[in-house]
């Protein structure tokens, strides 16, 4: 919502065509107040203008003529080139913990994209806390009840942020394990996060990851 639709979609089609292809579209309503103030935006109005903007960047995305009437704006007749590489858009990410990014994702996205945080770090992005398994098992099986409840046949990718921490002495079993775990809930992706003194080690330690934990994953 910080950003015009139009303006977005098409430098993220420029995007896409210098890199032949390989943008994935990262996208969330956001929490902070003080942004929203100095842009300009009504922070209450948030997810539907996310939810608005979204349905016109896809119209965007088309390189067909088309007509949108949004809040504030008005395209009466209009065509944006080039088009995204990949068709029909680039891979979009749908951010959030809350139900309504949720519905968000399956409604309008290709993947969902939760972070899992205590509830004293999600209050401050005011969103929920997913940090206990039951959590996180009810916002899966509300995403799979709600592609049920508008026929959605596949279910967006479910891509995790950071799960695990990798430092000097990790237990690349521990990884394996817990990497798995998830897969079996039906995860389709997910992040880990390096912390070294240097780039040297960054670059060793995630070579030793891909080595004892990502060529033993089926």
């Amino acid at each position: 919502p910080y950003r015009n639709p139009f303006l977005t979609a098409r430098a993220v089609a420029s995007l896409d065509a210098f890199s032949g292809g390989r943008v994935v579209l990262g996208m969330g309503a956001g929490y902070l107040k003080a942004e929203y103030k100095a842009l300009g935006v009504d922070f209450d109005a948030r997810n539907d203008l996310m939810d608005e903007y979204l349905r016109a960047m896809k119209l965007a995305w088309t390189g067909e003529d088309f007509t949108f009437e949004g809040t504030g704006y008005s395209a009466p007749g209009n065509r944006m080139l080039p088009t995204p590489v990949q068709r029909p858009h680039p891979l979009l990410l749908i951010g959030g913990n809350s139900r309504r990014a949720i519905r968000r994702a399956v409604e309008l996205g290709d993947a969902w994209h939760p972070f899992f945080a205590p509830p004293q770090v999600t209050a401050t992005a005011r969103t929920v806390s997913l940090s206990e398994e039951e959590d996180i098992d009810a916002a899966f099986a509300y995403l799979r009840a709600h592609c049920e409840k508008t026929g959605r046949t596949v279910a967006p990718k479910i891509i995790l942020s950071s799960i695990y921490t990798i430092k000097p002495g990790y237990n690349p079993q521990e990884a394996i394990d817990l990497i798995g775990s998830y897969r079996a809930k039906g995860v389709d992706g997910a992040g880990a996060s390096i912390f070294v003194d240097n780039r040297s080690q960054w670059c060793d330690l995630a070579r030793d990851f891909g080595e004892r934990v990502l060529a033993r994953l089926d």
